[in-house]
């Protein structure tokens, strides 16, 4: 004979209740594969695949690429989930990650002028423009 605590029961089938009732939520959330992917195709939020130039003058060959791997803006091109909301969100950072890929070639007051131009739907270019800081002498 099978010896179960005075409560064991009730507390299992409400227990099992409960996650019965949730099993349908799990569904409609995403967890289904079938229903997720029509869930992206209908959303009015579909990211069409972006396509990015990316210009960087006035910097050496070797500073440029470091500035390239710094940037936030070309490490994510490649992620499927790429908008033309981060684009704009990353390209507002890209001064920032291109001043600290200088750095540690000692260049610490870098200037730079940056501007994104849509060229056709799904078309960019962003050009980064760097101003050499030079001081006057006396």
């Amino acid at each position: 004979m099978i010896f179960f605590p005075k409560n064991f029961l009730p507390h299992t089938i409400i227990s099992l209740f409960f996650i019965i009732s949730l099993y349908p939520l799990a569904y409609a959330q995403g967890s289904n594969p079938l229903l997720a992917q029509q869930t992206i195709k209908n959303s009015p939020h579909t990211t069409q695949k972006i396509k990015l130039s990316i210009r960087i003058t006035g910097l050496s060959n070797e500073l440029k690429q470091n500035a390239l791997a710094y940037l936030e803006l070309n490490k994510q091109l490649n992620d499927p989930h790429f908008s033309e909301i981060w684009l704009t969100k990353l390209h507002k950072k890209a001064v920032k990650n291109i001043s600290a890929s200088l750095k540690p070639f000692g260049y610490y007051r870098s200037k730079i002028k940056s501007s994104l131009t849509k060229r056709s739907e799904g078309h960019w270019h962003a050009q980064y423009r760097h101003q050499w800081h030079i001081k006057k002498q006396c």
